[in-house]
């Protein structure tokens, strides 16, 4: 995901991504319990700016989208209802992903230029 990204705190309060610190306490998807929960950071990857790398954006509707890398892993409903991880680069149109906002059907995908990581 981009630095400019975000997250979301347990209270439901966004943070960038860029500010998120290790040990900060995180929504995440319970895949057993299918339902969001709260996580405790445990690594933060960091880059210098000199790197580049694909980014891609999944829209899930009109405006809504998130942005990533193309080897992100991402969850996408596979045919027997269940949500397993793949790479974002696999990702296509009408898949079912996991997104902070529940599940959303995937309604396009854009490839961008290659961009510095941050």
């Amino acid at each position: 995901m981009a630095s400019s990204d975000y997250a979301a705190f347990c209270n439901g309060t966004k943070i960038e991504m860029s500010k998120l610190a290790r040990n900060d306490f995180v929504k995440s998807y319970n895949f057993k319990k299918k339902q969001f929960d709260c996580q405790k950071v445990v690594e933060i990857l960091r880059h210098d700016g000199h790197e580049t790398i694909e980014f891609m954006k999944i829209f899930f509707d009109s405006k809504k989208f998130v942005q990533m890398t193309l080897n992100h892993i991402i969850y996408t409903q596979n045919g027997s209802g269940e949500f397993s991880p793949v790479p974002a680069r696999n990702v296509r149109e009408g898949d079912v992903i996991i997104t902070t906002f529940g599940e959303k059907n995937v309604t396009s995908v854009q490839l961008l230029d290659v961009q510095p990581i941050r």
